[in-house]
């Protein structure tokens, strides 16, 4: 009766159910967020595709069939899941907790043309126009719709393409990372991750904004190569060194030590520094001007990518890398292109990492800001400042730079709860005599030329968007000095 077919996840699904219902079944990992409700009545077939949550308990939409009744109805979305369902006289409550099976079965025994069903939309997903979860369903339409064509940049095939053997570099949230070569070259690529739902969607846009950063700034982010999409039933094993169904993205591979694990030890920290800028002879304060030097080069990434009207969105040691001609950005996965043809860049909150972004402002554009057309993209960008964004946030690693007892999560966690206290005022801080670091902020390099440093951070750090100091203007500053 079953049978299975290799996609991204493997996804197993009864021919009766899909000839009938529009029903396939695909396992996904549980969800959690404050939601609202939605009713709606729709008539068989349905035209929906069905997935359960984790433990096959559960259902929600996974695709909405085009041309059919649930597309028609307009109202429902992808992600929505189904908390009820009524058919007749008959109801199925608290759907969260049946089994999946049960709940395809009590739609499929009913003859009943008119199906009522009460989905839960998570908040998250909502905003007062179009928001990040309309755009997301938008493009899972135009590639239902579109030509099934495999996505290749020229020149780059797949059968030019190892990987490496000894697993994965590492893991974010939607992507895994692996070593591996082309052409005898190395080279870092990148994949979705089975089982999380919206990881390909993710990567596709990760996929167009480094075609557009490739385009638009380049030298700020590591050298994007290009893509390679290889068909599921073609695709090879990793065991064996060749790449697996699916799209694959790829960089060329410029170096292994993040400003994360620099951080780690002032040596490793003076060493990279030392190799990224060609700082060979001896300085008396070496450790400040390696401070300078990694600062500026962020800031000067800023100005690139920002002069493109590309904001990264999560700037933080993890993501930037020491390369033999400097410091670069790595991961766009949660960046966004607000100037030309903009990408991903709605109103609402998107995504960041708190440890990083003023709490009150994890937005690019604020949810009653209007939705980004051709036409206003230049007025909302000097309106609302989403660049800002990316400024604070550099602010966070360089107060991490200069303060190395703020580079431990949990130190960085106090420093937050302190200057929310203080009203996000970095004087008031830096002069709270119950603050856990007081005593240790002195003889910093925050402190030469007359507390420059302390005079940048403040203007980085302002919780007011608009008094955020620019890129361009921080780059300047007088704390830099001679410094180039």
């Amino acid at each position: 009766m079953y049978r299975q077919r290799a996609y991204a996840h493997t996804r197993v699904y009864t021919k009766q159910y899909e000839k009938y219902f529009g029903i396939k079944r695909l396992q996904v990992l549980c969800r959690s967020a404050s939601e609202r409700k939605l009713r709606v009545t729709l008539k068989k077939p349905l035209g929906l595709i069905l997935l359960p949550f984790e433990g096959d308990r559960g259902a929600l939409i996974d695709e909405i069939v085009p041309n059919s009744h649930a597309e028609a109805n307009g109202r429902i979305a992808v992600g929505d899941a189904i908390e009820a369902i009524e058919i007749g006289e008959e109801k199925l409550s608290g759907c969260s907790g049946v089994h999946f099976n049960d709940i395809v079965s009590f739609i499929s025994k009913h003859s009943d043309t008119d199906v009522v069903i009460v989905f839960n939309r998570p908040e998250g997903f909502l905003s007062n126009d179009v928001d990040m979860f309309s755009y997301w369903e938008k493009k899972r339409k135009q590639e239902i719709r579109g030509p099934s064509v495999l996505r290749r940049t020229v020149g780059v095939r797949p059968e030019d393409i190892s990987i490496s053997r000894n697993g994965p570099l590492g893991e974010g949230n939607f992507g895994t990372v692996f070593r591996g070569k082309w052409k005898r070259k190395e080279v870092i690529l990148k994949c979705a991750k089975a089982n999380v739902y919206g990881a390909s969607e993710l990567l596709d846009m990760e996929l167009e904004l480094n075609e557009s950063v490739h385009k638009l700034a380049k030298n700020s982010c590591a050298r994007f190569l290009g893509c390679c999409e290889i068909d599921q039933r073609k695709g090879g094993q990793i065991y064996n060194g060749t790449l697996p169904g699916g799209l694959w993205l790829m960089w060329e591979y410029c170096g292994s030590v993040t400003l994360s694990m620099a951080l780690s030890d002032d040596k490793i920290l003076l060493r990279a520094v030392s190799e990224a800028y060609d700082l060979s002879s001896p300085h008396p304060q070496v450790l400040h001007v390696a401070v300078k030097r990694v600062m500026l080069s962020i800031l000067n990434n800023l100005v690139i990518l920002h002069s493109a009207g590309i904001v990264h969105r999560d700037v933080k040691p993890d993501n930037l890398l020491f390369t033999a001609h400097g410091l670069i950005f790595i991961d766009l996965g949660s960046a966004a292109q607000c100037l030309r043809n903009s990408k991903n860049y709605v109103p609402g909150e998107g995504p960041a990492d708190p440890r990083y972004c003023f709490p009150e402002d994890l937005y690019l554009l604020p949810s009653d800001a209007p939705q980004p057309t051709p036409s206003n993209l230049n007025q909302l960008w000097e309106h609302y400042q989403p660049d800002k964004f990316d400024i604070y946030s550099s602010g966070i690693v360089m107060l991490q730079l200069c303060i190395p007892e703020l580079r431990q999560e949990e130190s960085l966690n106090q420093f937050k709860l302190e200057f929310e206290r203080c009203g996000y005022d970095l004087v008031t801080w830096r002069q709270c005599s119950d603050s856990v670091f007081q005593g240790r902020l002195c003889n910093t390099v925050l402190e030469d030329d007359e507390d420059a440093g302390w005079e940048l951070m403040t203007s980085l750090l302002d919780p007011d968007r608009e008094k955020r100091v620019s890129a361009v203007e921080a780059k300047t500053h007088r704390f830099f000095g001679s410094v180039s």
